[in-house]
């Protein structure tokens, strides 16, 4: 392997690995944004309520009704987000 073929491997890796980030950065702030707004007015406990039902019928607690809504919405990510970063009391 001569050095130009390394230093075009690494360019591309390194390319490939920021189109990656910015990509998943363009799901997280506006997450971590919403789910921040959604605590500091109450509305968890909101849409939770009105949530339930369906999440009744999947077997789950009405409090995952907003995580699931975020990963239907944005992405597995933003879900993933919304769980990890949102205090479940039974978690």
């Amino acid at each position: 392997m001569n050095r130009k073929s390394l230093k075009e491997k690494s360019l591309t890796l390194l390319v490939d690995t920021w189109q990656t980030s910015w990509e998943l950065l363009k799901i997280t702030v506006p997450v971590l944004i919403v789910t921040r707004i959604l605590e500091q007015f109450g509305l968890v406990s909101f849409f939770s309520v009105v949530l339930e039902p369906v999440m009744g019928v999947m077997g789950l607690p009405g409090s995952l009704g907003l995580v699931w809504a975020t990963a239907m919405l944005t992405s597995l990510y933003g879900g993933l987000l919304f769980l990890r970063f949102w205090h479940l009391p039974w978690i």
